[in-house]
């Protein structure tokens, strides 16, 4: 049927001649008019590179609702975002003038100006025709870009831009561009992405033609009100989903229920003969993003007799953040039954994609009415794969001086596994499911004693008849 129509319209042996020309005609007044219609609609709504060339635009830094982005990653997306608008035609106010700006603004830095009437002002100030206010933000695994262009003439806003992607760096490199061109209207080329990696142009000199004789007044039109700044919304303190992304401490006004002394709520232990179960029951909450802490109210040894344990008291200050965070903590077991213990511990912990580590230096002391003060030493080793948001797998080990005064026959080394499973909530875990699965003595250089089935002392420097069980379960609540 394609060859029989394209016979046709071109005519053979002169068969058909007259309709191939009527044909012609027919296509030619088509593409005029399209032509027509097209041009009226570039006159309509003109390009927004092309109207704004030559203007300059106050490109604020991105603002990061997450984290989301290292610093030094969001500090790098944001001048290579203000590249791509250099590279497309604009002109850019110098990142100086609006340091400057701030400063007599008494601002402690240009990234704290993230609401949009700070952004307006220092942007009138600076004699800017527009400014750019971009933001990010990590919803479940995906993270939400977005950008307006508020012209400060109509004091409206000129343009915005969205964009949706995974939360890696390469990801949000095409992000960038993919904002850069909802707002200009043109193609990143090759060509602007080099461009966009030199510095930004030099802003155009001021005019300084005479002033315009002054018109007769009109009564302004009252000019639209501009869009308000997006509110400070529950993502803004929002705490990680999955386990291997969170921080030291929890974010400010986290509440946590039931808080335990060792991770896990309920701990069984066996393989000495009697079997020991114990449940912590307490509250651990958040005084500030680097300051959280916890109470033990109510612990419980179930077996092999019932009775009330020992409160715990524990605070931990977070002194770094970023990839690798190290904080302060200090517990203390308060003897209601017989057992006075404290500690003073470096954590430390070190995040990547898809993978935690954990480790800390612990030194304490128990105090028992049978002994004297025995000093102690710790250093746990923890790792944690993330397949998914919802679920962590972990390894660990502690190596442990029980009492320093005997430290070669005190020393052991114990080996465990286990998962975390996650269910999420609004603005963060809703809950965490722990279950792990431990030799706490599973290797002892100068032996462990033990009592054998008839009654027999031995000693033995590896102890994998030794088991433990953990189970926990933590609320988190957002207040």
């Amino acid at each position: 049927m394609r060859r029989e129509a394209w016979t046709f319209r071109h005519g053979r042996d002169g068969v058909g001649t007259q309709a191939n020309q009527r044909y012609l005609d027919a296509m030619r007044n088509a593409v005029v008019l399209s032509s027509l219609l097209i041009g009226a609609c570039t006159l309509g709504y003109p390009n927004l590179a092309k109207a704004q060339e030559g203007q300059a635009l106050a490109i604020f830094p991105i603002e990061d609702r997450g984290p989301v982005l290292k610093e030094k990653t969001r500090e790098v997306l944001s001048d290579y975002f203000a590249g791509l608008m250099a590279s497309m035609g604009y002109s850019l106010v110098p990142r100086d003038e609006l340091k400057a700006q701030l400063s007599k603004q008494k601002k402690a830095s240009y990234e704290a100006c993230y609401d949009q009437s700070c952004q307006i002002e220092v942007g009138k100030e600076v004699a800017a025709s527009s400014v750019v206010a971009t933001r990010v933000a990590q919803v479940g695994s995906q993270c939400i870009l977005t950008s307006y262009l508020f012209e400060l003439r109509t004091s409206a806003t000129r343009a915005a831009a969205t964009a949706r992607s995974e939360c890696s760096e390469d990801a949000m490199i095409t992000a960038m561009e993919s904002l850069a061109q909802q707002l200009t209207g043109r193609r990143v080329s090759a060509t602007a992405r080099a461009e966009a990696k030199r510095p930004p142009p030099p802003r155009p000199p001021e005019r300084t033609d005479p002033a315009p004789k002054p018109r007769a007044k009109a009564v302004p039109k009252k000019a639209p009100e501009p869009p308000p700044p997006p509110p400070r919304n529950d993502e803004d303190r929002r705490l990680a989903i999955p386990f291997a992304d969170r921080p030291l401490t929890l974010p400010k006004g986290t509440l946590i229920i039931p808080a335990s002394r060792f991770g896990e709520n309920a701990s069984i232990l066996g393989g000495f003969g009697d079997t020991f179960a114990t449940l912590d029951i307490g509250v651990g909450y958040s005084f500030t993003d680097n300051l959280q802490a916890q109470v033990i109210f109510l612990p419980l040894n179930l077996a092999p007799d019932a009775g009330y344990g020992d409160l715990g008291f524990a605070a931990l200050y977070r002194l770094t953040s970023g990839t690798v965070q190290v904080g302060l903590q200090a517990s203390v077991a308060v003897p209601t039954d017989e057992i006075f213990q404290i500690e003073a511990a470096l954590p430390i912990i070190a995040r990547s994609p898809g993978f935690r580590f954990e480790t800390a230096l612990a030194i304490g002391g128990i105090d028992t009415d049978d002994t004297d003060f025995q000093g102690s030493v710790a250093v746990p080793l923890a790792l944690y794969a993330q397949p998914n948001q919802h679920f962590a797998l972990g390894f660990r080990t502690t190596s442990q001086i029980l009492d320093l005064s005997e430290s070669g026959d005190s020393l052991n080394f114990s080996l465990g596994a286990g998962t975390t499973i996650t269910v999420p909530g609004r603005r963060g875990p809703l809950v965490d499911v722990d279950f792990y699965f431990d030799f706490p003595f599973a290797i002892t250089p100068g032996g462990f004693v033990t009592v054998d089935d008839d009654g027999f002392l031995q000693e033995n420097t590896t102890n994998f008849d030794i088991w433990q069980i953990s189970i926990g379960a933590t609320f988190f609540f957002f207040i």
